[in-house]
């Protein structure tokens, strides 16, 4: 076994390929701790692939991502649904899994970033703690925005027994209040829990963004490093720069840019796993305002992130390049820049910098919008039209999205209505200095 080592601990993160945004919040989570406690031992364990196995865990993994790519709203709402279904089935599993865990790493603090197993994990922790005669702290990060539409997380903690919700603690933002509702009934009735038991700190987010939290946009200039992953990635990068006019530099495997506080800039990620359709929709709605505005002294850049591009297969990426290429009459004016992966580097001075976001609402990305969006957000729809835009989004993605309007004035856009927001949105001055929140 691993001696603790003084006045750090060993931390035992749990989280999950299901989302991306388990995954970063765990990232971000282990770098906080590493900063903070330096000798800490900090061990991550993605509880589908590494727990549940990587073939089975990958099936789980590849399912949810599929819907997301598809923009399946349905399909999504229905994995949801089969957690509780997946916790009892693999319950015995994880309780052995997490306790030998404990016991091997002599852990002494769980930190869960995700929604599963919290009953077997809190069980494993308590026997674990009495074979060692020393209890195991367990904190759940919750990664949504908490409202009423968060009960993938709260329902598994609120039917925990009385002495298991003992064990744990919460980490939360603070709750989207109804009329007459205290942060007291709140967690009461979402979770069965007093408000003694969810700390108010400020959501791990990535590094850069940490750099954001605070700053305010005084008309500077932002210097960008894209990464690129291969030559015809790279070849595709180019060709559609380069239907615009706004310069850049190629260097050692990066595209290195520079956003001009004159510039108007606006960013286009639908999730990590982005819905290529809808994407491409987006983007030539943008090209045909543009050139009905008339507009052509007016600089404007469109960041589109596309996940990755795989060498001779069709992608989003590919999808968007001939897309710019046989548009016909393309505003000059328009710098369209297809991004694949990129780290918190590139996306958090992006959000800052943007005098408009389109995103979808998951949990993460509103975090991380909330913390150092400085211009409009745009939270995408699925729905057919603005007057069902609820049954268009999952429903923690519709809380994020609900969350965000009240306390930052974004807006719920769909494909079909979005025409008329777009123009509204392109016509809007750039604002070089915002108060921060």
């Amino acid at each position: 076994m691993r001696s603790k080592k003084k006045g750090a601990g060993v931390y035992l993160i749990l989280t999950s390929s299901g989302g991306s945004g388990h995954l970063q919040a765990a990232k971000a989570k282990e770098y906080e701790l590493k900063e903070k406690f330096p000798k800490a031992d900090v061990i991550t364990r993605d509880v589908l692939i590494d727990w549940l196995g990587k073939r089975m865990g990958r099936f789980f993994v590849s399912l949810w991502n599929n819907a997301q790519a598809s923009g399946n709203i349905a399909r999504l709402k229905w994995l949801i649904s089969c957690n509780s279904a997946m916790d009892r089935t693999f319950y015995l599993p994880i309780f052995f899994k997490t306790l030998f865990t404990l016991l091997r790493h002599n852990v002494d603090h769980i930190i869960d970033t995700q929604p599963n197993f919290t009953s077997p994990f809190i069980r494993a922790a308590k026997l674990a703690g009495k074979l060692r005669s020393r209890p195991i702290t367990i904190e759940k990060v919750i990664t949504e925005l908490p409202t009423s539409y968060c009960f993938h997380f709260f329902s598994p903690i609120k039917k925990l027994s009385k002495k298991d919700k003992k064990e744990l603690s919460l980490i939360s933002d603070s709750p989207l209040l109804m009329a007459k509702q205290t942060t007291q009934s709140f967690w009461k009735e979402q979770c069965d829990l007093s408000n003694e038991k969810v700390s108010y700190e400020k959501i791990p987010l990535r590094p850069a963004f940490n750099r954001f939290r605070g700053m305010t946009r005084q008309g500077r200039s932002f210097p960008l490093k894209l990464n690129t992953h291969g030559q015809e990635e790279k070849r595709l990068i180019e060709e559609t720069i380069n239907c615009g006019n706004k310069p850049y530099l190629f260097e050692k495997g990066h595209f290195h840019i520079t956003l001009e506080p004159d510039e108007k800039i606006y960013t286009l990620m639908l999730g990590s796993i982005p819905a290529k359709r809808t994407t491409l929709k987006y983007v030539e709605q943008i090209i045909q305002t543009i050139n009905e505005l008339e507009d052509f002294e007016t600089p404007y850049r469109l960041f589109v992130f596309c996940n990755d591009h795989k060498e001779g297969k069709k992608s989003l990426l590919s999808s968007l390049h001939t897309l710019i290429l046989s548009t016909k009459d393309y505003p000059k004016n328009l710098t369209v820049i297809p991004l694949s992966f990129q780290d918190d580097k590139v996306i958090a001075p992006l959000f800052f910098r943007s005098d408009a976001t389109f995103t979808r609402s998951g949990g993460l990305t509103s975090m991380e919008l909330m913390a150092v969006a400085r211009g409009q957000i745009c939270i995408h729809s699925e729905a057919p039209d603005a007057a069902s835009i609820e049954q268009g989004m999952p429903h923690w993605e519709f809380g994020n999205a609900w969350y965000l309007k009240e306390k930052r004035g974004a807006k719920i856009l769909t494909t079909t209505c979005f025409a008329k927001d777009c123009m509204a949105l392109l016509r809007a001055p750039s604002q070089p200095s915002m108060a921060s929140v």
